[in-house]
């Protein structure tokens, strides 16, 4: 009995080291692309778990490699918090350089809080669903998130979803925390690549703000305090209508993780289907499609007098790799245009989806520090 509990508890700490140790590094298939992020953003749980073994073989007095494999899965599982918490440490001296300090009695909370890193994740809020485009005889409806507090309210219009399908990212964490600080969200439906290629969802989104600028007031909103807020391929539609149309009452533009260069994403590494993406929404390869290439890139729409951007790049992204984020932001520096640039360590492509992870609170709270800055 004791040699078959050895065995269990030498194969549970090898299965959490290698769960550990595939939360270090950018994983390149598809499959396993989820499970590299969940290990990094619940490193902390897995690194208990390993220590819990450790205690057992330390008192067990048995079983070397059980005991070698608890303490290199507890290092291991542990060193994305602790990547945090180092970036966490520098985040309002970078917020104050890059966006102005806040106003003397405005105080910003702590980046990261350790006892939120078990907090479940919220359920989604009640939404009130609104026809704002009628196009090709489909109804297109956005979901609108509202406070409860008095408005008028500040608006993020989020951008969550892809090019070819809807939404499959949990946003019900980021909408929660934006509602906690009284910030109305309007998450629209746009139509999908291929059936609409480029500029369709780009032509969609920007209904969706016409519609907070012409109807928002009847529904408590500012009309005149518009965020745009983009994931992933979202953040590469947000970036396209904020940069290339540059709407009135356009406050800003948060992107996390986007893809701004069409042409250097159909021939980089990835983890998802990236040619056949870029195919759907472009119609074809770069040598086929030249111009909706060059129409569709982020990059060849900066200047100087683009919409104060923050771009969050997760530096284990193996979907979207970092390099778009950071050619975005060598663009932006040589025009002398206002940026934010965050780099997380640590973290992998959805890592947003957990409120309570590392990623979600360092996420959470550079959306707040923006949006306290262009409050005050």
């Amino acid at each position: 009995m004791r040699i078959a509990f050895q065995i269990g508890r030498t194969c549970v700490a090898l299965l959490l080291f290698m769960t550990a140790l595939i939360g270090l590094f950018p994983v390149y298939i598809d499959g396993l692309t989820g499970l590299s992020t969940a290990a990094a953003e619940w490193g902390h749980i897995i690194a208990g778990l390993a220590a819990l073994l450790l205690v057992s073989a330390l008192v067990d007095a048995r079983g070397a490699l059980g005991f070698v494999l608890a303490v290199a899965a507890t290092g291991l599982a542990i060193t994305p918090l602790l990547r945090a918490a180092v970036l966490a440490g520098g985040l309002s001296q970078a917020a104050d350089s890059a966006l102005g300090p806040l106003p003397d009695g405005i105080t910003a909370p702590s980046p990261l809080v350790f006892g939120e890193l078990f907090e479940p994740l919220p359920s989604t809020p009640e939404h009130t669903a609104v026809v704002f485009r009628k196009v090709g005889g489909e109804d297109l409806t956005l979901a609108l998130y509202r406070p409860s507090s008095e408005g008028p309210h500040d608006v993020v219009v989020l951008v969550a979803g892809d090019w070819t399908s809807p939404s499959q990212r949990q946003h019900a964490a980021l909408v929660t925390r934006l509602l906690s600080r009284g910030v109305a969200v309007v998450v629209p439906e746009y139509r999908l690549a291929p059936a609409h290629p480029h500029p369709a969802p780009v032509r969609d989104i920007r209904a969706a703000f016409d519609w907070v600028r012409r109807d928002g007031t009847a529904q408590g909103l500012d009309p005149e305090r518009l965020t745009l807020v983009g994931l992933g391929e979202g953040g590469h539609l947000a970036l396209l209508l904020a940069y290339g149309e540059r709407p009135a009452g356009l406050q800003g533009v948060v992107a996390l993780n986007p893809l701004v260069d069409p042409t250097a994403a159909w021939t980089e590494p990835s983890a998802a289907d990236r040619q056949d993406r870029l195919r759907a929404l472009l119609g074809g390869a770069p040598e086929e499609r030249p111009g909706q290439y060059a129409a569709a890139s982020v990059l060849s729409m900066v200047d100087d007098k683009v919409a104060p951007t923050v771009l969050i790049s997760s530096r284990r992204d193996s979907v979207i790799p970092p390099t778009h984020a950071d050619a975005l932001v060598e663009k932006l520096e040589a025009v002398g245009a206002d940026h934010w640039s965050v780099q997380m360590s640590w973290a992998g492509h959805g890592c947003e989806a957990s409120a309570a992870g590392p990623c979600g609170q360092i996420i959470g709270w550079v959306l707040d520090r923006f949006l306290s800055g262009i409050a005050h």
